[in-house]
């Protein structure tokens, strides 16, 4: 598991993920708003999902803002899951690693 903070471009809402070597726990303590990275294994096919995450209980709309970058490809993410609590945010996925992915195997 991978976790990663953002780099906010320009005071706007697009996010830019930035690898950090942290724990999810130490992040949730320190960072307003990071995201996790997660291998999905679907028929041995790998799939990478992220998941977003706040410091401070923040409600889910206002999480649906952000414009977040795929860490590998630079696309944008998009929304795939709900949300799990009020710190625990939105499920993302990249469909151009996902068509990757697809052709690997």
């Amino acid at each position: 598991m991978t976790n990663y903070t953002f780099v906010n471009y320009k005071n706007t809402k697009s996010l830019i993920p930035k690898e950090v070597w942290l724990t999810a726990e130490h992040l949730s303590e320190t960072e307003p708003l990071f995201m996790t990275e997660h291998l999905v294994d679907n028929d041995g096919k790998l799939y990478r999902r992220y998941r977003l995450r706040t410091c401070d209980p923040t409600r889910f709309v206002e999480t649906l803002d952000y414009d977040i970058e795929c860490p590998h490809c630079h696309d944008q993410l998009r929304l795939c899951g709900m949300a799990v609590d009020a710190m625990t945010h939105g499920l993302y996925r990249c469909k151009r690693c996902d068509d990757e992915a697809e052709r690997r195997r």
